[in-house]
């Protein structure tokens, strides 16, 4: 047995030498400083005291679920959250954006673009329910192949998620949906004649375009990341969108909502009467679409490993793990290469005769097995 400070320097010695995070189990009280001291503590809930649970992370009843914990709930909260991360900077940055452009035109005079009644509202009704409800239960995999399969889950660490040219990446697309959805309404309405009425758009019109652009974008962007679609994807997508025409419309009943900076009286309703407006949209919508295809289609033809596996599994053909794979384990994969009940057409990848790098390795245990 070892004391409780000689299990915390083990932990750190694996810290320091390795230079990898860390995870400490334990059930014990001689077990809280270890646990403390790693980047992550999982205590057992047992007989021999709560100090270990108290001090905890994640909490277990038994230490076989330590499995579970790691292969399924890990692999997937790892995925979930990098993207909420990186959507977070985006949808931020695409508004931030908008609002630089507005102050080259305006001459950076301080005028703000939006009403502060709708930019409040862009982190709370417009934009927060679709990322809540990926980051909660989307799932590229189902838990029964992730518990099956251990391999799959180291596919996803490191710089396959996290890393400074993610960052980079996810700048860029703000910065470029930012362009489509700014420019093209400012020359759609600003630059262009006025309505038929004789009266000028304004920039309270052109600048509210501008916006329902950034939220439909916005939204439309997390869709394409979007592995396993149900009722409550539909309804958080659809409906989030519903509300900003919803908010448009409250927001253009009254002259009272101009104490939020700009007045909105009647601006929507008029804009909502107009053909130009809703072809605004689909342009503008439709843009950023297609970049964002663009960049699904090369995912396709250019996928990384867990996105081979998904296709493999969805095909009904046999999966293992071609770093370590051997003819054995291949046969009985054959046996067994039908996809579970679970999986269906949601769950789906890159496409599988596409597929450059772990390719080669299915066709040749195939053909051995044939042979």
């Amino acid at each position: 047995r070892l004391e409780p400070k000689e299990k915390a320097e083990i932990v750190k010695l694996m810290q320091r030498r390795e230079k990898v995070p860390t995870l400490a189990i334990g059930d014990g009280n001689n077990d809280t400083v270890m646990i403390k001291t790693a980047e992550i503590g999982v205590g057992i809930r047992g007989v021999e005291g709560t100090s270990a649970v108290s001090a905890s992370d994640y909490v277990i009843s038994q230490f076989r679920f330590l499995t579970r914990l790691l292969l399924v709930h890990g692999r997937l909260n790892n995925r979930r959250i990098c993207l909420l991360m990186y959507y977070i900077f985006y949808k931020t940055s695409l508004v931030v954006w908008t609002v630089l452009f507005f102050g080259f035109y305006s001459a950076f005079s301080g005028q703000f673009p939006y009403l502060d009644w709708m930019y409040q509202l862009h982190n709370i009704a417009f934009t927060a329910l679709p990322i809540i409800i990926y980051a909660v239960f989307d799932r590229d995999i189902d838990p029964h192949t992730l518990a099956a399969n251990p391999y799959v889950y180291p596919w996803s660490r490191g710089p396959i998620l996290y890393g400074p040219h993610k960052l980079i990446e996810w700048a860029f697309w703000a910065f470029l949906h930012a362009v489509i959805c700014f420019f093209i309404p400012w020359y759609a309405f600003e630059v262009t004649s006025p309505e038929k009425s004789g009266q000028s758009f304004g920039f309270q019109s052109t600048m509210l375009v501008v916006y329902c652009c950034v939220v439909i974008v916005t939204n439309q962007k997390l869709a394409f990341y979007a592995a396993h679609w149900n009722w409550a994807w539909h309804l958080v997508f659809w409906g989030s969108i519903s509300v900003l025409f919803v908010a448009i419309m409250v927001f253009s009943t009254s002259t009272i909502f101009a104490i939020g900076g700009i007045d909105y009286y009647f601006v929507g309703y008029r804009l909502f009467a107009m053909e130009r407006f809703w072809m605004t949209l689909v342009l503008a919508s439709g843009l950023a679409c297609m970049v964002d295809y663009t960049r699904a289609v090369m995912d396709h033809f250019f996928p990384d490993r867990t996105r081979v596996f998904v296709e493999a599994r969805h095909l009904g053909k046999p999966v293992f793990d071609p770093d370590h794979a051997n003819l054995d384990d291949f046969k009985h994969s054959m046996k067994d290469s039908k996809a579970p009940p679970g999986i269906d057409r949601r769950y789906t990848g890159s496409n599988f005769s596409f597929t450059p790098n772990v390719r080669d390795a299915y066709r040749n245990k195939d053909n051995e097995v044939k042979g």
